[in-house]
């Protein structure tokens, strides 16, 4: 029988609560040479969120696999994944670890470390205040990633320094 959800938003979130991978959804847009846009995906291996009571998040932390990266273009894949861009022969993985959240308008600002190409970095998220239906709570969050700030610095000028990430994240009961 599926999980029901009895919440009425993200606000009610408390515990521990565990991404599901194979429901969880991240994705990117990116700009290449100011006209042109590209959008892919990347697969979450796994993560974490924590709630104190009345939906005060406490803790999240996320890995996506590098490997896995895909813009519909396989050699742009190809390189991507290459030495120039992400070298997901010696860094498999991108994680995400929270580092505090604020309350905003609509959401939580989300202060953390991401870790690309084995440097990591200040970077924020946005989780937005989003009606839970479904079977099962899920949580929209947006990010902004300067790709040079990773590290990431071929192609300046034509593939663009900003990436546009939109996390659909699909939460089960930590157990």
């Amino acid at each position: 029988m599926p999980e029901t959800n009895p919440r009425q938003s993200v606000a009610e979130l408390t515990g521990a609560w565990l991404i599901d991978p194979a429901r969880t959804r991240v994705s990117f847009t990116l700009r290449k040479l100011g006209v042109i846009t590209v959008k892919g995906t990347l697969p979450v291996l796994d993560g974490r969120v924590d709630c104190a009571p009345g939906g005060v998040l406490t803790g999240l932390t996320a890995r996506l696999d590098a490997t896995g990266f895909e813009s519909g273009n396989p050699q742009r894949d190809k390189d991507v994944k290459g030495k120039r861009f992400l070298d997901t022969a010696n860094h498999p993985e991108l994680r995400y670890t929270a580092t505090s959240a604020a309350r905003e308008a609509g959401g939580w600002r989300v202060s953390g470390q991401l870790t690309v190409r084995g440097r990591t970095a200040p970077q924020d998220l946005f989780v937005a205040d989003a009606p839970l239906d479904g079977t099962a709570p899920t949580l929209r969050a947006t990010a902004v990633v300067d790709r040079t700030a990773m590290g990431v610095t071929a192609m300046r000028g034509v593939a663009g320094r900003l990436l546009r990430i939109d996390i659909e994240a699909v939460l089960t009961a930590a157990p």
